[in-house]
């Protein structure tokens, strides 16, 4: 209960920050309705459950103090839920055709509401034995193998999900604003961010190295899946719904594998530091 009742807290500073930047720095665009699942504030209470939640579950199990905790919740919300969506909206704004004023706003918005959600996620799970943040020395190499295999998820997710719907092709002008030549680069460097996101989880979250692997395929599929959710004046929700899907599927799956690549040889390393 007192577990929950933490996870309802965050809810609602999830909910007031959303009203308080819109006040704020609102773009000026209402999100339609016509045609969604769900309505605006139907999305944003499941959409923020979720989140809370996964969240939650990272905050009680990051055994840090609260000031490095607070920094290490920032970085895993900023990096899953904003920044890696926002670096492919600028990439893809041939077909989203986003103004570099609601761009400003995703960026701005995210990384403040970020920092709220990190420092409140600390206050409310503070650590009764607060460990030294795990050195990230040693995983680093690792990312030469998590990078293309993120890249290899992304191609057979977007191949066999979501180039599969003849809406999406059709949304996308069926490919002919996408440079390829510079998208396969570009998810390079989005797999060497991910895998950096997933090393500070694995060093950062307690337990089982198989519950750790886990919290970053959940991590990875639900806090920027979710989201889509929601209802915005850019991408209608056909579109939204088939990236659902395949973005789901594909970063719980590399997630998952990110997490178990960079926990290899963690147990024995754990065994000899005991013995």
């Amino acid at each position: 209960m007192k577990f929950a009742a933490k996870c309802l807290g965050l809810w609602l500073t999830m909910l007031a920050i959303t009203m308080i930047s819109g006040m704020i720095l609102s773009p000026g665009a209402a999100p339609p309705t016509a045609g969604e699942p769900l309505t605006a504030f139907q999305a944003m209470a499941i959409v923020y459950a979720v989140q809370a939640i996964v969240i939650a579950v990272l905050a009680a199990n990051i055994h840090l103090a609260r000031l490095p905790k607070a920094i290490v919740l920032f970085v895993i919300t900023f990096g899953t839920i904003t920044l890696m969506s926002w670096i492919e909206a600028i990439f893809f704004n041939a077909s989203l055709k986003m103004s570099s004023t609601l761009l400003t706003f995703m960026l701005v918005n995210g990384a403040i509401s970020a920092a709220v959600i990190a420092v409140v996620s600390a206050l409310l799970w503070p650590s009764k034995d607060p460990q030294p943040l795990a050195s990230l020395g040693g995983l680093w190499w690792k990312l030469a193998v998590i990078s293309p295999l993120y890249v290899f998820a992304y191609y057979a997710a977007g191949t066999f999900i979501a180039w599969q719907s003849e809406t999406l092709r059709a949304y996308y002008a069926q490919g002919i604003n996408i440079d390829q030549s510079l998208l396969v680069p570009l998810q390079v460097v989005r797999g060497l961010m991910w895998g950096g996101l997933a090393a500070v989880i694995v060093k950062s979250v307690q337990g089982s190295a198989l519950f750790r692997s886990l919290m970053v395929g959940v991590t990875f599929a639900c806090l920027c899946t979710i989201v889509l959710l929601m209802p915005n004046p850019v991408m209608p929700w056909p579109v939204r719904q088939i990236h659902f899907i395949e973005v789901f599927v594909s970063n719980f799956l590399f997630g998952w594998a990110a997490g178990a690549i960079l926990l290899t040889g963690a147990r024995k390393k754990a065994a000899v530091q005991a013995a």
